[in-house]
């Protein structure tokens, strides 16, 4: 259940994350798509925006600046976008 009333700690903490998360949505290429590092990195922010208000139970996503990151195809990849 989520949480009704957020504390003013909350709502900063929220604002933060908020400006954050638009920061990694920012399309720095001019595709029309950020890079993968970018929209990783907002995800995980998002599962933090989330969790504040008790949505998400999911364990958080480790940073995408892991070499080791499986790819798309399930091998792992020492080069990001």
């Amino acid at each position: 259940m989520s949480k009704n009333v957020l504390t003013d700690k909350d709502l900063e903490k929220l604002a933060k994350l908020g400006v954050r998360i638009r920061a990694c949505l920012w399309n720095r290429n001019d595709t029309g798509v950020p890079c993968q590092t970018d929209r990783l990195e907002a995800v995980k922010l998002m599962q933090e925006y989330l969790t504040i208000h008790d949505i998400v139970s999911v364990p958080l996503i480790e940073t995408c600046a892991s070499p080791n990151a499986p790819s798309k195809t399930g091998s792992s990849s020492s080069t990001l976008e």
